[in-house]
């Protein structure tokens, strides 16, 4: 998506983890598992430059893809569901 003074942006990163990871806790170790994930980047601009993007991506199934997390597993929709019905017009 392209507008006068903003931008957005997917990107596909596929790869093969061969190099440490380096996070707040310290470094996690190469798996050499293979992975693709995909971030979304927000971009403004002023002048012909770039003066902002914020970059959205999805940390836990990169981890996930490198066996660092558990997988969270499919939704139930159960809340979903019983949200409507409490809504349903008539119900007394």
């Amino acid at each position: 998506m392209l507008a006068e003074d903003s931008a957005a942006t997917e990107v596909i990163f596929s790869g093969t983890h061969t190099g440490p990871i380096p996070t707040p806790n310290g470094e996690l170790p190469a798996t050499g598992r293979t992975i693709q994930t995909t971030s979304i980047s927000m971009l403004t601009f002023a002048d012909g430059m770039v003066i902002s993007e914020h970059v959205y991506s999805d940390q836990l199934e990169l981890l996930t893809q490198l066996g660092l997390a558990a997988s969270p597993g499919p939704s139930t929709g159960k809340g979903h569901r019983q949200a409507q019905e409490a809504r349903r017009p008539g119900d007394g």
